[in-house]
């Protein structure tokens, strides 16, 4: 018959187990944290999960005043021109700016609308040679300084 013997731990012993155990994964933790969480962890570490959005900050401080707008009303400029014209344009007076333009095609099919160049809008029929002038018109905001 075999006899097997037991080792006891002594009165200090399981505090030791204890406390090489708790060393251990604190060491691990330490260690996965210290390298950035998981970005070098050679161990499976759970990526990491971003918390709820904190709370709004408070209201910041008034920007300064903007520029003064226009004192002018806006003014539209129109130009018509014949039905056998290729292409016709309006053009903003000085001391305006063009913010827009478009066209009445006058029964022509819609073509090309575009501003085209300095304060000058520019419509270009589809078809040229119907029975109806076309009118084209910009729309000019008075320039602040």
């Amino acid at each position: 018959m075999k006899r097997t013997t037991r080792r006891r731990l002594g009165r200090l012993g399981l505090p030791v187990v204890t406390a090489a155990l708790v060393t251990v994964a604190f060491t691990s933790d330490v260690q996965a944290a210290s390298h950035g969480g998981d970005h070098h962890c050679q161990h499976n570490c759970p990526k990491p999960v971003p918390g709820p959005p904190g709370p709004p900050g408070p209201q910041g401080p008034a920007g300064p005043q903007g520029p003064a707008g226009p004192t002018r009303p806006t003014q539209i400029v129109s130009q018509t021109y014949p039905a056998d014209s290729a292409t016709g344009t309006a053009r903003c007076p000085e001391g305006t700016t063009i913010t827009g333009g478009g066209s009445n095609s006058g029964g022509l099919l819609a073509g090309d609308s575009y501003p085209s160049g300095d304060n000058t809008w520019t419509f270009t029929p589809a078809f040229v040679g119907g029975f109806q002038p076309y009118t084209v018109y910009a729309v000019c905001m008075p320039v602040t300084t």
